[in-house]
């Protein structure tokens, strides 16, 4: 798989909605069912933003557990939420984003690299705050791929 390096873009304080749930390393084959009872809901996202999706990783506890959603970005922030739903709340500065065109493996592979290889070795390190993968709506979106977003909370590494 080829990688780029991942651009820097700042994000203001963002809120979706949607359905969250914690997982474990052992419970993570799961998740595609967290995407599926979304799409299955028979529930409407008041104040919804169109344009993309997101998959939230969240409130990791250092054993392995943590929080995932299946959001899309509300504006504003609804007075009562739907029954079953949560926001999850995408803070604001720099993160560092990386772009590409594939299936949810490839999304894995690009993750995994921009993780364990692309930040060690960037003026950037990993600040505290969510995880997440943007989907943004495509006309390219189907069943040989889609177009996706991974963006780490970033800051500028020390000297």
């Amino acid at each position: 798989m080829n990688h780029r390096a991942p651009e820097i873009r700042s994000l203001p304080e963002t809120h979706t909605l949607g359905f969250l749930r914690s997982y474990s390393m052992a419970t993570l084959d799961e998740l595609p069912d967290l995407w599926r009872r979304f799409f299955d809901a028979p529930v409407v996202i008041p104040n919804y933003v169109p344009g993309a999706m997101f998959g939230i990783s969240m409130d990791p506890d250092g054993l392995g557990t943590f929080t995932y959603g299946v959001t899309v970005e509300v504006d504003p922030v609804p007075e009562d939420l739907p029954r079953g739903t949560s926001l999850a709340r995408l803070p604001e500065g720099d993160y560092a984003v990386l772009r590409d065109f594939g299936t949810l493996d490839d999304v894995q592979v690009q993750y995994d690299w921009m993780i364990a290889e692309w930040l060690p070795s960037s003026p950037y390190t990993q600040r505290r705050g969510a995880i997440f993968e943007r989907y943004p709506e495509d006309p390219r979106n189907g069943p040989a791929g889609m177009v996706f977003e991974i963006w780490v909370p970033v800051n500028d590494r020390p000297n």
